[in-house]
């Protein structure tokens, strides 16, 4: 817009739907396309990690009932089915985490949207070893967890050209 200019923003807060995500390899590339919150592929895997965990410590940890909708039973959809596209993935993004790191190039999340992975442990505040060695899921595919509200990082060169927003912001 021509009457305002992109210096005048000093903070951007981004919300999204959590769940759905994109993975990303090395370069910051996507691998595939986003599996939706409804996509149902995830759901075997979600039945597994309940046989192995049951639906109480999978809860009492995560702070969520099992289900197929979560990130941990779609990543773990995609070790089990495109096992080359799990192998090169750098980075799993929810949508808000992505639009962070294309505005600044940071890989990370707060905690609201770690807890919608299955695989946040919602008392310690962190990634939960427990469900990430039931799930099977890697650790270093999961970004850097951030406390919810803190700023984060400013706005990138890059980002800065397309938006106008000053590298301060």
């Amino acid at each position: 817009n021509e009457e305002h200019s992109g210096d005048e923003v000093k903070v951007l807060s981004i919300a999204s739907f959590g769940e759905s995500g994109v993975v990303l390899d090395r370069y910051g590339n996507e691998l595939m396309g986003s599996m939706m919150y409804t996509d149902p592929r995830g759901d075997k895997q979600c039945k597994t990690l309940i046989e192995k965990l049951g639906v109480h410590e999978i809860s009492s940890r995560s702070g969520h009932s099992p289900h197929a909708m979560y990130s941990a039973c779609k990543l773990m959809w995609i070790r089990d089915n495109e096992p080359q596209i799990y192998n090169d993935i750098d980075v799993f993004l929810q949508y808000c985490d992505y639009i962070l790191y294309k505005l600044s190039g940071e890989k990370c999340t707060d905690w609201s949207l770690a807890s919608r992975t299955l695989l946040f442990n919602v008392l310690n505040k962190e990634w939960d070893d427990v469900l990430l060695d039931a799930t099977r899921i890697d650790k270093c595919i999961l970004p850097k967890i951030n406390k919810t509200g803190d700023a984060i990082a400013t706005i990138s060169k890059s980002a800065k050209e397309l938006t106008g927003f000053s590298e301060n912001t």
